[in-house]
């Protein structure tokens, strides 16, 4: 959605996969409740307060609205929600350290594709921050989860509680169908709430309103914690396609290996906060 001109006010929407499945299906399910707004890659330097520029409508969901823009009621308030991982070896949530690798991304997990990349890399003993990418009984016995902290980051201990407008009790959970997909962190397949055109799995997951630990990342008021866990694709252990042409080739140990880099990204559906957490894909050649 986007403004077309400064001196009347015309509205130019272009409606979300999921907004054009429910039109086309012609059955009342297609009804607008609710809508957000977002800024991204605006620079407001560069634009004239007096002159508003003309923008268009985006048709690629992947661009638009990744950063929404939230409006609180509370005029006093001194601080907003954070969503952080969650490195917690009493969690078994600990990041991957790398090992292996010049160039691991930071606070990222590595995922074993398959058995056969199981039995090279760890011999079913992982390390922290390594997960199973085959579903069943051997991911299920893989304690390792990524988990998430949603809350306050505030060290003076001014405040006492987070209020309820600030705490994320659902999140929107983005995976790349073609790489991966979202298993429960008892390592059950969830079913995505629904897949855009992109072929990007949206799931809907509840958070969990419990006490965190002493170490968690979040220093201040808690709201929500998450845990899941991750599957490889049937198309990424199918096709050669993307370990052959998009990945990159490593050798750890006597055992070679190709991997490429996807994320995982978790957004807040009352607060729009958006984290992106790295998974690095590692199969055996």
């Amino acid at each position: 959605m986007a403004f077309l001109d400064n001196t009347t006010v015309f509205l130019d929407a272009v409606l979300t996969d999921l907004g054009r499945q429910r039109l086309a299906a012609a059955n009342g399910t297609f009804r607008i409740e609710s809508f957000s707004l977002s800024d991204d890659e605006i620079d407001y330097s560069a634009t004239n307060p007096e002159e508003s520029p003309i923008m268009e409508a985006l048709f690629n969901n992947s661009t638009a609205n990744k950063y929404n823009l939230v409006s609180y009621t509370d005029n006093n308030l001194t601080h907003l929600p954070v969503i952080e991982i969650a490195d917690l070896s009493n969690r078994n949530s600990s990041v991957y350290v790398g090992t292996g690798f010049t160039d691991f991304p930071a606070q990222g997990f590595l995922l074993l594709a398959n058995q056969s990349t199981i039995e090279k890399f760890d011999n079913g003993s992982p390390a922290s921050g390594v997960l199973y990418g085959n579903t069943g009984t051997l991911n299920a016995s893989n304690t390792n989860v990524i988990r998430t902290e949603q809350g306050l980051q505030d060290t003076t201990n001014e405040l006492d509680d987070i209020h309820h407008t600030m705490q994320d009790d659902v999140y929107e959970i983005c995976v790349d169908s073609q790489i991966v997909s979202l298993l429960d962190s008892s390592g059950n397949v969830l079913t995505p709430n629904y897949v855009d055109d992109d072929l990007i799995n949206y799931y809907y997951v509840n958070g969990v309103d419990e006490d965190f630990d002493e170490a968690s990342p979040i220093k201040g008021p808690e709201g929500t914690s998450l845990q899941l866990k991750l599957a490889s694709s049937q198309s990424l252990l199918s096709s050669g396609f993307f370990i052959d042409r998009l990945s990159k080739s490593v050798t750890v140990g006597t055992n070679d290996y190709s991997y490429l880099d996807t994320n995982v990204k978790v957004k807040g559906r009352k607060t729009g906060f958006v984290k992106n957490i790295p998974v690095r894909i590692l199969k055996a050649v």
